[in-house]
């Protein structure tokens, strides 16, 4: 009896010291059967982003094996869009006037089972044409500058496209004025002057050095910027003349009714212009025959700006 009293006080005492412990604090915080997860990427961020690419990093994930790149775009349901080994993805594809947001999930494999983490915090990028006006106060420029200020504006314009932090301001310090200097250029931002119509085509009469001209402009001129467009779609400018009279601006954009699209330096609207409502026009009276030269840029030899 002393015996049996003995092993139930026992038994007693031993519930009460479980009680004191939830029953998860002797417990493997890992399902039996089941390999633990992986964190979620952290520090997602677009370290570079031009009208047509965005480069996405993140912090890598210990014992990840890879990771998996999902985007939504203006709004809609997420997709995956890259699996890569590497924490960056560059997302060559992206179209101007378009929202897309991104998440990531990094993955691996355990005992032939396929382990993910959760989604890392979403972030978005807006790809959108520059629009510098060449006569804000922003870049300090004197009034004799401003009117000058066109040229330098444009390739301004063309350089942010391109995905290069660039302003009219840091232009004209790279030139040390208003002249146009591609020496200068590729000194401070790694570019060169490039054809602006591929070889072979119907409208090139020739390129020479930073001035590429088209054949019968009046007649040519939105087939040949088109296709200019087509090989640089960050944007070309386009320096028309007329008797004293000068202005440059960017062409930028083709809509899905065939209208191009520019970014002015000299008039200050937040928006693209169509031909019409550019200075161009709507100042100096130009017509498409009084373009003087069409101007493309290139990454020298060796720059690049997608991280991969």
């Amino acid at each position: 009896m002393h015996k049996a009293r003995k092993t139930l006080m026992l038994i007693i005492s031993l519930c009460l010291l479980l009680s004191l412990f939830p029953g998860t604090a002797f417990a493997s915080n890992a399902t039996p059967g089941l390999p633990d997860r992986l964190p979620a990427p952290q520090d997602v961020e677009i370290i570079g982003q031009s009208v047509t690419c965005a480069t996405i990093d993140w912090s890598n994930v210990p014992g990840a094996q890879g990771y998996e790149v999902y985007r939504a775009e203006n709004g809609g349901d997420y997709t995956l869009v890259h699996t890569t080994a590497f924490s960056v993805f560059a997302d060559k594809n992206l179209v101007t006037g378009n929202d897309y947001s991104y998440k990531v999930r990094a993955f691996r494999t355990a005992d032939g089972t396929m382990v993910y983490s959760d989604m890392s915090e979403e972030i978005s990028v807006s790809p959108r044409f520059a629009l510098y006006y060449q006569g804000s106060g922003a870049w300090r420029f004197s009034d004799e500058v401003k009117k000058r200020a066109c040229l330098l504006t444009a390739f301004a314009i063309v350089i942010r496209n391109m995905g290069i932090e660039a302003t009219p301001r840091t232009v004209y310090k790279a030139n040390g004025g208003t002249p146009i200097s591609m020496a200068r250029l590729e000194r401070r931002f790694g570019l060169v002057a490039a054809p602006a119509l591929p070889d072979g085509s119907a409208y090139l009469d020739g390129c020479y050095g930073r001035s590429t001209s088209i054949k019968s402009k009046a007649k040519n001129y939105e087939a040949a910027v088109k296709e200019a467009l087509k090989l640089h779609p960050e944007g070309v400018i386009l320096y028309f003349k007329k008797a004293g009279a000068a202005h440059a601006i960017v062409a930028c954009k083709v809509d899905e009714n065939g209208t191009i699209y520019y970014s002015d330096p000299g008039r200050n609207k937040g928006r693209l212009l169509s031909f019409k409502e550019t200075w161009v026009s709507y100042h100096h009276r130009m017509s498409y025959g009084n373009l003087s030269e069409m101007i493309a840029l290139d990454l020298a030899e060796g720059v690049s700006l997608v991280l991969e």
